[in-house]
């Protein structure tokens, strides 16, 4: 004698929770738009470019509290600010 087992909705439970994706709206508008308003902000302060940039990092590096490990890895974005300033400006505003 075989027993089978009734098939398994395929339906989500998500679909029953509008209010958690309206939720997960709200806080991907939100960081949507801190990313942007950092841009403009960074941009009008000129830290993309190069020279600036890495006066910022190297201010970051001499006087912030981080580990050695990621003061090392801004040291290197420092040290590279002609590829590394405009990449992050692209990352902040795609973001």
């Amino acid at each position: 004698m075989t027993t089978t087992t009734p098939p398994v909705a395929s339906t989500s439970k998500v679909a029953d929770q509008p209010y958690a994706r309206i939720g997960l709206a709200l806080v991907r508008l939100t960081i949507g738009a801190m990313f942007v308003w950092v841009f403009f902000e960074n941009l009008g302060k000129g830290l993309y470019k190069p020279s600036n940039y890495a006066s910022l990092i190297q201010d970051y590096i001499d006087n912030g509290s981080a580990p050695a490990v990621w003061k090392r890895v801004m040291a290197l974005m420092a040290g590279h600010a002609s590829m590394a300033a405009p990449l992050q400006g692209m990352t902040e505003i795609s973001l």
